[in-house]
């Protein structure tokens, strides 16, 4: 299954990928140091070292997983009917709060709630992708039931 992510999601997962990819020579000095204490069975600097390396390489695997299925996908090709859909910016309204938000549609590693960025796999998303503005949606969460109206839908 693809993984869709937007061109800057994907800009930023491939510094991440470059940066600790560069890690690695670091950690490898960093092992080859605590090896010159000497006895490795007792040697948390070592230890530690190695840890790190395999941390380090287990995120290199799962970002080179992630990257190898994605999609980015761009507004280029977008149908712009008015609908929602990934990659796009939506205004809601929360009925009861009167509270104004908008959140842009992205894949699930650029998710960040506080500075607008909404997961494409998120219950409220999954609520309004495919929706038109004016569109009434109602969100069942576990503190009880929200009730949204779509405002606009923004193509960036």
């Amino acid at each position: 299954m693809k993984n869709p992510i937007t061109q800057n999601g994907y800009n930023d997962l491939f510094r991440e990928f470059d940066r600790i990819t560069r890690l690695r020579l670091e950690i490898a000095a960093e092992i080859e140091v605590a090896r010159g204490y000497g006895d490795i069975s007792e040697n948390a600097e070592y230890e530690f070292a190695k840890t790190r390396q395999a941390q380090n390489e287990a995120k290199i695997a799962r970002l080179q997983e992630f990257m190898s299925n994605a999609e980015v996908i761009t507004s280029i090709g977008l149908v712009k009917d008015g609908r929602v859909v990934f990659g796009v910016s939506v205004k809601l309204l929360n009925s009861e709060t009167e509270q104004e938000v908008t959140y842009k549609i992205v894949g699930e590693t650029e998710s960040d709630i506080k500075n607008g960025m909404l997961s494409y796999r998120s219950p409220l998303a999954r609520e309004i992708i495919g929706q038109y503005p004016g569109a009434d949606i109602e969100l069942e969460t576990p503190r009880g039931v929200n009730y949204y109206e779509i405002l606009d839908v923004l193509y960036d």
